[in-house]
């Protein structure tokens, strides 16, 4: 698998979410190089503009970009807070809450292309209040191109008993006899 996931616990208050989705030859190395910068910087953005969260991403970018042994991947990285979610992506990872008042895609405007790594790339900054009820999801594109929106959001409303992410995982086994791509899910559930 290409595809790491991170889960910070910070401040005792809030927590910091990655998940890289690497792609091609050098993906997975860049995709670990990716959380890792997340998991260094990430806790000290807790509270920051989202800003601080693209310019993270960028580095990243710079990072891999201009590294021996080239690599791509995309990024979703966050922080939720009991107040706030506020982060960057860049890629074709999402980040997503479902609540009793709906589903928010926190990652909509996030351009797919040029991944991390290629020196292009141009992360997308998000903030969003934190809902008092509900799960966010954070999948990699692997999950994501493999899962209708709507059967994530159904199970996030009402998870089963166990691991909700890997349910979300499970739901990208499709039923075709090929294979699915790589997928992975980080779910935090709130109230």
């Amino acid at each position: 698998s290409q595809d790491r996931c991170l889960a910070v616990r910070v401040w005792g208050v809030g927590w910091v979410l990655a998940v890289a989705d690497g792609s091609g030859d050098g993906g997975g190395r860049a995709a670990q190089l990716a959380v890792d910068a997340v998991a260094e910087v990430g806790p000290r953005l807790l509270w920051r503009d989202p800003q601080a969260w693209r310019r993270l991403l960028r580095a990243v970018d710079d990072l891999l970009a201009g590294g021996e042994e080239p690599g791509k991947t995309s990024l979703v990285a966050l922080c939720v807070t009991p107040w706030r979610i506020v982060g960057a992506s860049a890629g074709d990872a999402v980040a997503r809450w479902v609540g009793p008042d709906g589903a928010l895609d926190l990652t909509g405007g996030q351009a797919r292309r040029p991944l991390l790594g290629t020196g292009a790339a141009e992360p997308v900054p998000f903030r969003a209040a934190t809902p008092r009820r509900g799960a966010l999801a954070v999948v990699s594109g692997g999950l994501w191109r493999n899962v209708p929106p709507g059967d994530l959001d159904r199970l996030l409303a009402d998870p089963p008993p166990g691991d909700p992410a890997a349910a979300a995982v499970a739901l990208a086994r499709p039923q075709s006899p090929s294979p699915p791509g790589d997928a992975a899910a980080l779910v935090l559930r709130r109230g």
